[in-house]
């Protein structure tokens, strides 16, 4: 007999939906198949929020979470409302990125966002002038004869 309830959760990850684990202690484990997820690419998520994802779960939740391994997130001390919280965080996670969360810590790394007026011509700037220096840098490098 298992010393824990399991819930399923829809709509995280399609590569594998995580799981909240209840425990008869009243702890609770969330268990995810891949951290970041995969949702249907080769690789996880680039998006530096699963670099924090622990305090995404602090900030949802209202509780301590301790990132206890790479797909285990631990709660010691739920309250009531916890697995409901958690529930919503992560079912609507990914409609929820689209807006651009708080703090100042936050980068355009989200791949479906558009690029911001002028980022084209600026990375094309930016380019141009490197390939400027090198071939400058090369010209002085190389001595002619």
């Amino acid at each position: 007999m298992e010393d824990y309830k399991s819930i399923a959760l829809k709509g995280f990850d399609k590569d594998g939906e995580p799981s909240i684990r209840v425990f008869n202690d009243g702890t609770i484990r969330i268990v995810f198949n891949f951290m970041p997820p995969l949702n249907g690419a080769d690789k996880g998520s680039k998006d530096p929020v699963f670099n924090r994802f622990d305090k995404e779960l602090e900030k949802a939740t209202g509780v301590n979470v301790s990132w206890e391994d790479r797909e285990f997130f631990y709660i010691p001390n739920p309250d009531e409302t916890t697995i409901d919280k958690i529930k919503a965080f992560l079912e609507n996670f990914w409609a929820n990125r689209a807006v651009q969360p708080e703090g100042e810590d936050y980068e355009y790394y989200w791949p479906n966002l558009k690029d911001k007026p002028g980022d084209r011509i600026k990375n094309i700037l930016m380019v141009a002038f490197i390939v400027i220096v090198i071939i400058i840098a090369i010209i002085y490098l190389i001595p002619f004869p």
